[in-house]
């Protein structure tokens, strides 16, 4: 739970630095190269996903 709690607060601490920095004048462009957008984990999204298992030979 505590890890959760933190990730939360890190995106929202984020979410404000970009908001801050638009603020600025900064373009989207500018701020992508100070945060970038985290690409999506193919490792996550095949991890959630069961593989069936065979048999074992006889």
């Amino acid at each position: 739970m505590q890890r959760r709690t933190l990730a939360d607060a890190l995106q929202v601490a984020l979410v404000r630095l970009k908001r801050d920095l638009k603020n600025q004048g900064m373009a989207e462009a500018q701020v992508h190269e100070i945060i970038p957008d985290v690409p999506p984990s193919p490792g996550r999204a095949q991890a959630t996903i069961a593989k069936p298992t065979a048999p074992a030979p006889s």
